[in-house]
């Protein structure tokens, strides 16, 4: 019985199974085992590559942060000029303003010592004349 269960197996072995049959398993077991062992060792691959990646972008947000700073820095220095730059232009419009308004006193006084210059004139014509009058009334008239 025994024997003739190993003859029955080889039979069924035999009708079922051909060479190629067993060809083609051991091409996709190779295969299956080979692939296992390949992800298995990509897998460690991926996994210290994110490790490395992860370090990088942790390396790379630090950079950032230090550019970040300096960068507001540098914003708040150009901010502290362009303040300074418009407060120069507010005293420049002042001292304008300032300047006119002394150019208008200036024209001012200007028409009001000429109008004292011809008063002047005026008052000093007029003591001439009396005084004129003066040395003539003053003089002895002669027989």
């Amino acid at each position: 019985m025994t024997q003739e269960r190993t003859t029955r197996r080889m039979a069924w072995l035999t009708e079922n199974w051909n060479v190629q049959t067993v060809i083609a398993v051991g091409a996709v077991g190779f295969t299956a085992l080979s692939t296992f062992f390949t992800l298995g060792n990509q897998v460690e691959r991926l996994n210290e590559w994110r490790v490395g990646h992860d370090a990088y972008h942790k390396d790379r947000a630090a950079e950032l942060a230090t550019l970040e700073g300096r960068t507001e820095e540098r914003f708040r220095t150009v901010e502290n000029g362009l303040r300074k730059i418009d407060e120069l232009g507010f005293r420049v419009a002042r001292g304008e303003e300032s300047n006119n308004s002394t150019k208008e006193a200036i024209r001012a006084l200007e028409t009001t010592v000429n109008s004292q210059g011809s008063d002047i004139r005026v008052i000093r014509e007029i003591l001439e004349r009396m005084d004129g009058k003066r040395s003539e009334l003053r003089r002895p008239t002669q027989p």
